[in-house]
């Protein structure tokens, strides 16, 4: 899943900080661990910590959860005896990172296993105050922030435009913002507050970027699959299609609903190559009118 890897990649370098705010205990990190157990169909857990709380070391299993799945209640249970094998004299603390669309009870806090009643602590992330996340001045911890389900989404962008970060690692994490945002159905919001703030160039997003190499993969996958020239050609108009509304939707948002419509219907792949490129340059929403004008004189 694209918003776990987010998360994955937004937690990694502040687990000493995150963690402890998150799950409400002041317990340290003392080590990061990358195991594989090849006995279960998840071969990597998401998160493996050597801990100490209250000066008594364990070991921290974190797992990130944002769907219900029938079957991963036992495979946690897997998991646990995995981690005990490796760790026999060990405590292990088992946790669920998951958001409010299921509840605690439907992801299996107590799990029955032949009269033995397993368990592991479930975390909703979106109950979690606004202001946790906020108040650190670690901006890759303020963008947890956008789980909450009590975030000001503006309040949000305004403090990470605030920083003196590289454009790169701005764009990154608001890229990483973006993606998490669907999952709690905030996307719209932080589209409209990042156009907002004249300073962010949504063009050079990772996710904007992401619309033009997926149009020629998904392009010459297509046509592979069907062995024919005409095959390629029409999967890389599909491809192109779907990269430009994808970059139509993060630079323009509700703006562009008319323009989409017209923009598919063109099936000239070289005209919604040239869009695709006006696209990047387009300052506003006319541009691409006056493009789409242009194409259909030619």
């Amino acid at each position: 899943m694209r918003y776990e890897t987010s998360f994955k990649e937004l937690i990694l370098g502040a687990e000493e900080e995150i963690l402890p705010l998150i799950i409400g205990l002041n317990l340290k990190i003392l080590e990061v661990k990358n195991v594989e157990f090849p006995q279960v169909r998840e071969k990597r857990v998401d998160k493996l910590y050597i801990s100490e709380y209250n000066g008594k070391k364990f070991v921290l299993h974190i797992e990130f959860q944002l769907y219900y799945q029938k079957w991963f209640p036992i495979r946690m249970l897997g998991y646990f005896v995995d981690i005990k094998t490796q760790f026999p004299d060990t405590e292990i603390w088992q946790i669920v990172f998951t958001l409010g669309q299921i509840t605690e009870s439907s992801i299996a806090q107590k799990t029955p296993v032949g009269g033995i009643e397993y368990s592991f602590k479930v975390i909703d992330l979106s109950k979690i105050p606004s202001e946790i996340f906020l108040s650190s001045s670690n901006p890759n911890i303020n963008a947890f922030g956008i789980l909450s389900s009590d975030i000001d989404v503006k309040r949000l962008i305004q403090k990470l435009s605030s920083y003196n970060l590289d454009e790169d690692k701005l764009l990154s994490i608001l890229s990483k913002i973006y993606l998490l945002s669907f999952a709690v159905k905030r996307d719209k919001e932080v589209l409209k507050a990042m156009e907002d703030f004249s300073t962010i160039d949504i063009t050079k997003t990772e996710l904007f970027k992401m619309g033009e190499e997926k149009g020629l993969k998904e392009g010459i996958e297509k046509g592979i699959e069907k062995g024919l020239k005409e095959g390629i050609e029409k999967g890389q108009k599909e491809g192109m299609l779907e990269a430009i509304l994808l970059d139509m939707k993060i630079k323009f948002g509700s703006k562009a609903k008319a323009m989409i419509k017209k923009i598919k219907e063109i099936d000239d792949l070289e005209k919604l190559k040239r869009i695709k490129k006006a696209i990047i340059k387009a300052k506003s929403i006319k541009d691409i009118e006056k493009i789409l004008e242009n194409s259909s004189r030619k």
